[in-house]
């Protein structure tokens, strides 16, 4: 990350925004970012849509969290709740209308002439595809950014690690992995933490030194202006010139791990993690998502939304997240462990939210892709953003091996 030399409070009434805050990843995002914005860009507020609030009550205790419930079929809610924002972190919704739902957020953001976009799509997602319809939808998402938005970041996650935890109870109860790719298809599994880390490290890079909203550039602003112009005149012609975005501006990016491995590597790390041999099943498209579907009451799944129970998901980030010399400890060092201990005391283990089927047919064609063969690389562009490559299968195992142990493993 660049350095900046913007004094603390030049971030005073700078506005970001975030969308999807009701769903694990829009939540994590924006609890962790909100924690690095106060650190980084004191005074900076961000904006958090959802259509739901309830279980959101601990991000709203965040003093620099502002959060609207919208409806975002209303193009009046949702341009007034993004008024004087000059960034939005653009997470589409996991529904059937994720396209449409997220056009209308770009058209209030044009409307507003917001001009910053950091967009959260999937791998796969550069051409149409009718095959994967679901992936198909962020592919014409995608396009609208680049034909709506002046500075953007595209950033398609490959598939997470946090997804193997749908399979937990299967694991635990039968040692099985269904899967309707086959064996020794290769993938390269992204950690969430990773992909939270990119993308907070792009906002804070924005922030401190990109352009901003505000119609009259700080005293600093203008003072870094007049060095640039004086070194090349060339380089600084007007404000509106300048990039939001410096280096990664419209850039598409694919963020996957450091690794590539089969679907037999993954499981047979999960097998040494936890001490006991798992075996990879391999079954049709519609019989995993029959499993998935059951996952409705289950006891290894929860139906409620809860704020602590995700937010433990990101004890996992650690020194080696960093923005420039700044640790990015917080999130996953200290503020979330104790959430995270209440869900291991008596015997309990982490569950994961319900899927819905919009966010089941996702998973599906994600995993589609990866049985055409088409998610078999490591990108490298999460060093690029991040400095790091990110973390590995078996760091993801380790941090939660307890909760794959079938149950006559656990004490």
């Amino acid at each position: 990350m660049r350095s900046s030399t913007l004094p603390r409070n030049a971030y005073k009434e700078m506005r970001l925004a975030i969308t999807s805050v009701d769903s694990w990843l829009g939540c994590c995002t924006a609890y962790y970012v909100a924690e690095q914005l106060n650190k980084h860009c004191e005074g900076a507020e961000l904006v958090c849509l959802a259509r739901k609030t309830d279980g959101l009550d601990k991000l709203k205790k965040l003093k620099n969290v502002k959060i609207y419930q919208v409806d975002y079929e209303d193009r009046s809610k949702l341009e007034s709740s993004l008024q004087g924002v000059c960034c939005t972190i653009l997470i589409p919704e996991f529904d059937e209308r994720r396209e449409e739902l997220a056009k209308n957020v770009l058209d209030a953001m044009a409307s507003l002439q917001i001009k910053g976009c950091i967009m959260v799509s999937v791998e796969g997602a550069g051409e149409s595809r009718s095959d994967l319809k679901h992936i198909k939808s962020y592919h014409e998402i995608e396009e609208a950014v680049k034909a709506q938005v002046d500075c953007y970041i595209i950033l398609r996650e490959g598939f997470m690690n946090q997804c193997l935890l749908l399979w937990v109870s299967v694991i635990r109860e039968k040692k099985e992995f269904p899967t309707s790719t086959t064996e020794d298809c290769e993938m390269a599994p992204l950690d969430m933490c990773d992909l939270i880390c990119a993308i907070s490290c792009l906002l804070i890079d924005y922030c401190q030194n990109g352009d901003s909203c505000h119609s009259e550039p700080s005293l600093a602003q203008e003072q870094k202006q007049q060095q640039q112009y004086l070194k090349d005149p060339q380089s600084v012609d007007s404000r509106s010139s300048a990039s939001t975005f410096g280096d990664h501006k419209n850039k598409i990016y694919t963020l996957t791990g450091p690794q590539k491995l089969t679907v037999k590597d993954i499981v047979g790390k999960l097998s040494e993690t936890i001490g006991e041999e798992i075996k990879v099943k391999e079954v049709e498209r519609d019989e995993l998502r029959d499993y998935f579907k059951s996952l409705e009451g289950d006891k290894d799944c929860r139906e409620e939304f809860n704020v602590d129970h995700f937010l433990s998901l990101l004890r996992s980030f650690s020194s080696s997240h960093t923005f420039g010399a700044v640790e990015a400890k917080g999130s996953g060092d200290h503020d979330h462990r104790d959430a995270d201990k209440g869900h291991h005391k008596d015997g309990d283990h982490r569950r994961h939210l319900v899927p819905n089927d919009a966010a089941i047919d996702l998973l599906l064609d994600e995993l589609d892709l990866i049985r055409q063969g088409e998610a078999g690389f490591v990108s490298g562009d999460l060093e690029k953003i991040t400095g790091h490559e990110g973390k590995t299968i078996k760091d993801f195992f380790e941090k939660e091996k307890e909760v794959f142990k079938p149950q006559k493993c656990q004490n």
